[in-house]
């Protein structure tokens, strides 16, 4: 399903109708508020899982540059092949907690593994997935800065 930021950019097109974009906006809308119910099943779990979260994000940006990791995160929101463009459309929103894109516990997860820097190009490594320990896929996105200093997604995998 594309992100709510592909539908408006489809919408501002004309590709879409405004009953279309709609739709498509309400079923993302609808995911939201079904992630919040659960969360108000068990506030316990949630408030948990947002400290993990936290120290996890705080721990990223300790030791990389949060700028870098956002443009990075955007750019593989926008690649054709990330299953995980829904949870990280908005990661370009400094309004939006880093923290807020992480998802260590709950599934599916999202773990940032490495953010390393390989011939002038950056090499991020997430796991995504099942929640079980070492049962996430591992992604690996090579990624190089473009004309307007914004990362775009050279090349793509998953072990």
């Amino acid at each position: 399903m594309p992100t709510p930021r592909q539908l408006a950019r489809d919408f501002e097109a004309g590709v879409l109708s405004r009953e279309q974009f709609q739709a498509a906006m309400s079923l993302h809308a609808n995911e939201i508020l079904e992630e919040m119910a659960v969360a108000s099943r068990n506030p316990l779990a949630a408030y948990l899982e947002r400290l993990r979260n936290q120290r996890a994000a705080n721990r990223l940006v300790k030791k990389y540059s949060e700028s870098e990791l956002r443009s990075a995160l955007v750019a593989v929101s926008e690649s054709p092949d990330s299953p995980m463009a829904s949870l990280l459309w908005n990661a370009g929103h400094w309004d939006v907690p880093l923290s807020c894109f992480l998802r260590m516990g709950v599934e599916p997860v999202f773990r940032i593994v490495d953010f390393g820097r390989e011939s002038g190009r950056r090499l991020l490594i997430a796991e995504f997935g099942s929640a079980g320990r070492g049962k996430a896929d591992r992604w690996r996105w090579l990624l190089e800065r473009n004309l307007r200093g914004d990362f775009q997604v050279v090349h793509s995998e998953i072990r």
